[in-house]
């Protein structure tokens, strides 16, 4: 073609293209930006007329013209990721479709992907480039180690071919420094538990604006779903590329994510096992808003484990900065997880507070994209606790044990209730649906098995002091005004005197 006889103006630029999207074809585009595209020319042009316009790209700097970030290798990949999410994969098909690489999810949080273990054995079966992905949903540097020894342990006694991968992509409520320090105390503690090189995916703006220097040194695997990756921020260049989330491929049934990976994903000790770090005891550090029943289901114990372990007389009573020993590592599961549907007025957060985890862990099991927007009638796939006891449920009458229900009152505490009844915090907990033992309210009424309150209350005699009132009595004694009143024939609740001896029980 020849080229249109159009002005060149000042508002022309004269950009050279991604040569790799265009085949490796030489272009150079003549734009602009009132009149739009004027003109390609091809190599097949001549050289002399090339020769002398790459002279003037060269020579004169191009106002806007921004070069794509390439791969960190010439040799590339053909790459998919996966999860529970494909569902059954049939491997062969996948491999004859082309697929070199398959990086599979092993965790997210203290979750067992429970695909992993198929996945990964099919996989290799079949020939294909294994790599293990985590999804973090830590919000601290210690959770953020917690959660790299939960992935050594998930991916311990296999031998990946590809390096071990960080997915941190959810950052609400966090700052750069923040972001950063959780993100290298993860890669630093997962490396050291593993032997293995460890590598980072996210999306490319994240990685242009949100990852310090510091993490350039941990191959990236980055996701741009619109075009070439272009500005990776420390990073001169990416190691993985997901180009798509609506890839076809044979022996998947529905969409998978397409990826292009250069041999920098590939690790130098794939021959060697992943070592198994054994049920070590751990320490972990109370923080703020805490409770013993929520640290117990994050490492798989209880909460009478954890007391006993650390002589805690009274669960309910931990503070921050206390350390907890704590024994073992528990894999949370396909059996640890249910289904809630989600109604009107719920929002993520709300939800998580409720099964005591977190916006991050529901967003990566759920893959939900963006945590402000669910939907009444979505089905959110939870962590199994006291809201999700499922259609076996509470126990039933047949058991003979009578059911009676106590009405919380001011001051009242769960470990307090338990003793009276002769049970136990988690019974209560779990009888009644409540996921934090440290939060009951005045007028909750709680379902209570047993009889009759143990006799370990006994009767007890109290004598009036000066400015003492039949109320704040009850509220001391963990029982009600009425029954102070009538049991120690009070008429006026109101009337009682210094020296007037009380009978409780």
């Amino acid at each position: 073609m020849s080229i249109p006889n159009r002005e060149i103006t000042a508002q022309t630029e004269i950009v050279l293209a991604d040569g790799y999207r265009y085949g490796g074809v030489f272009r150079l585009i003549f734009y602009d930006s009132r009149k739009g595209m004027i003109a390609t020319m091809k190599k097949r042009w001549g050289l002399r007329l090339c020769s002398l316009l790459l002279s003037l790209v060269l020579a004169v700097p191009l106002a806007g013209t921004v070069l794509a970030a390439g791969p960190s290798s010439q040799t590339e990949y053909a790459g998919i990721d996966v999860s529970e999410w494909q569902g059954d994969i049939d491997f062969a098909k996948v491999k004859a479709d082309g697929i070199s690489v398959v990086y599979i999810r092993a965790s997210v949080g203290r979750y067992t992907d429970p695909y992993f273990q198929r996945n990964y054995q099919n996989a290799k079966a079949n020939g294909l480039a294994v790599g293990f992905y985590h999804y973090l949903t830590a919000r601290t540097v210690p959770q953020a180690r917690e959660e790299a020894a939960y992935f050594a342990s998930v991916v311990a006694k296999t031998k990946p071919d590809c390096h071990l991968v960080m997915d941190f992509e959810y950052f609400s409520g966090l700052s750069r420094a923040q972001i950063n320090a959780i993100a290298q105390a993860f890669l630093e503690a997962l490396e050291e538990a593993t032997g293995r090189t460890a590598a980072i995916y996210t999306n490319a703006n994240s990685a242009q604006n949100l990852f310090d220097t510091a993490l350039a040194k941990y191959p990236l695997w980055v996701a741009d779903w619109s075009r070439e990756p272009q500005d990776l921020g420390p990073w001169e260049n990416w190691a993985g590329f997901q180009y798509s989330d609506q890839g076809r491929v044979n022996g998947i049934s529905g969409r998978v994510d397409l990826d292009r990976f250069t041999s920098d994903m590939f690790c130098d000790n794939a021959s060697q096992e992943i070592p198994s770090a054994g049920g070590q005891t751990i320490t972990y550090t109370v923080k703020r808003g805490d409770t013993l029943w929520g640290i117990a289901r994050r490492f798989g114990t209880t909460v009478s484990q954890l007391a006993q372990r650390n002589g805690i007389s009274n669960p309910n009573l931990i503070f921050p900065g206390m350390v907890l020993q704590i024994s073992g590592s528990a894999s949370a599961g396909e059996s640890d997880i249910v289904t809630y549907t989600v109604k009107r007025g719920d929002t993520l957060w709300d939800i998580a507070r409720r099964y005591d985890t977190t916006v991050a862990y529901l967003a990566g099991i759920n893959r939900i994209s963006n945590p402000s927007r669910i939907y009444p009638g979505e089905v959110l796939r939870v962590p199994r606790g006291s809201n999700s006891r499922g259609s076996s449920g509470s126990s039933s009458g047949s058991s003979g044990i009578a059911v009676r229900t106590y009405t919380v009152k001011r001051g009242d505490t769960l470990w307090g209730i338990a003793q009276r009844f002769g049970t136990t915090v988690s019974q209560l907990a779990s009888r009644n649906g409540i996921t934090n033992p440290s939060l009951i309210y005045p007028g909750m009424v709680l379902r209570i098995s047993g009889s009759a309150p143990s006799e370990s209350v006994q009767t007890v005699r109290y004598t009036v002091r000066r400015g003492d009132t039949l109320w704040g009595i009850a509220q001391r004694y963990h029982t009600t005004v009425s029954r102070l009143a009538q049991r120690n024939g009070i008429s006026n609740p109101g009337l009682i005197y210094p020296g007037e001896i009380l009978v409780i029980d």
